[in-house]
């Protein structure tokens, strides 16, 4: 005979759709279906998806890639190689000097370059690849623009901007000698 309290705990389990495997104290969940809240699934019913149409608040573009054709000069390729080097720990300096300061940008020389690019300079808006002195058939420069900047600035400034700092680095083909 089974004492009140037992027999109160399994009349309240079976009101609430559990049963008592033989032999196990533990509770198991029947398959039931409850008229209040939501169905047992982990996905969300279809009443809580409206017809409602959704308006985009802003769109943007992720980011934007470009490429100059030219050569690098002398001199800065020299300079960026130096930079490297530090970067890369292969001198006694702290690689927080491996920046490239050029037109009000502080570009982070990288250690090692990219797929073919000598150079990488890096800083929050532009992401410069840059070939070296012996590269023939690259271009001077690939470029990617951030989605940050692009967002805060007009293109043509961008543009422009970007210009500057390419034809501090190496000579831009196509571009006109008087500029």
């Amino acid at each position: 005979m089974k004492s009140n309290k037992t027999t109160e705990q399994h009349e309240a389990r079976k009101s609430g759709g559990l049963q008592e495997r033989a032999g196990s104290a533990r509770p198991q969940a029947t398959s039931r279906t409850c008229n209040k809240g939501t169905s047992p699934c982990k996905t969300v019913p279809h009443t809580y998806q409206n017809e409602q149409i959704i308006t985009p608040l802003r769109t943007a573009i992720d980011s934007l890639y470009l490429t100059y054709r030219g050569t690098i000069y002398s001199k800065i390729n020299d300079q960026l190689e130096h930079l490297k080097q530090i970067a890369g720990n292969k001198t006694p300096y702290p690689t927080s000097d491996a920046v490239f300061k050029v037109h009000g940008h502080c570009f982070e020389v990288r250690p090692s370059g990219a797929k073919n690019f000598a150079y990488v300079l890096q800083d929050n808006w532009f992401y410069i690849k840059i070939s070296s002195s012996n590269a023939t058939t690259l271009p001077l420069a690939s470029v990617q623009i951030s989605s940050e900047l692009l967002t805060h600035q007009p293109l043509k400034r961008i543009l422009n901007d970007l210009k500057k700092i390419i034809s501090t680095i190496g000579h831009i083909e196509g571009e006109d000698e008087s500029c």
